[in-house]
């Protein structure tokens, strides 16, 4: 993966963990199609990704974690509307909160599981579609977070929005924010509405079927 930039999101597949197939799992809604990102960073330069992880959060080496020969998928995406004030910002963001992050809210995924099972719930009996957002309410971002809500409020801080609250993203969210648009209307004459584009990738087989223009 070359020429990466500040401000890129990077979107996880990976199948190392049972936690992960999890995720995914409690990311689709009623009649969704599969999820396939269960992880998602964002690029601080061109080889180090911050990312929420168990520990904290932390600068990797994108290259080491995600290049070729990890056993990971990843889609880096790009923002055209992107200035340079703006990559430094994000930069200066992701400093900011090193000095402040208490470690990974595990307990706030049991916000999204429960709110998953209300919606299909509310689906079924209904016949309507349902993304309800109740127990998440009750969780904020504050020092503890997931890999989500970070890269959510950094972008927010900078006046970009993945269209929903902070504390209801997933990483499922914002893929469906900017890969339904890269892969329905990569190349047309909608495509300046959200101004995404791929920068990178190392996606195989389904996910790459699935995903990519």
């Amino acid at each position: 993966m070359t020429g990466l930039k500040a401000g890129d999101v990077v979107l996880v597949h990976s199948e190392r963990s049972w936690v992960h197939a999890l995720i995914r799992f409690f990311s689709r809604s009623h009649k969704e199609e599969p999820t396939h990102f269960n992880h998602v960073g964002m690029m601080i330069n061109d080889w180090q990704v911050a990312e929420a992880l168990m520990k904290g959060l932390k600068y990797r080496n994108v290259h080491e974690v995600y290049g070729p020969d990890s056993d990971t998928q990843v889609l880096v995406v790009r923002h055209l509307d992107l200035t340079q004030k703006n990559r430094l910002e994000l930069i200066a963001l992701v400093g900011r909160d090193m000095l402040t992050y208490a470690g990974y809210g595990w307990w706030k995924h049991a916000g999204h599981f429960l709110d998953w099972g209300l919606s299909r719930a509310a689906s079924f009996v209904t016949r309507q579609e349902y993304d309800l957002y109740l127990t998440r309410r009750l969780f904020r971002t504050g020092r503890h977070g997931v890999c989500s809500y970070k890269v959510g409020a950094w972008f927010k801080e900078i006046g970009l929005s993945f269209r929903k609250p902070i504390n209801q993203l997933q990483p499922d969210d914002i893929a469906d924010e900017i890969c339904w648009w890269v892969t329905r209307y990569h190349k047309t004459k909608m495509a300046w509405m959200h101004r995404w584009i791929v920068a990178a990738h190392t996606l195989k087989g389904r996910v790459a079927k699935a995903v990519l223009p």
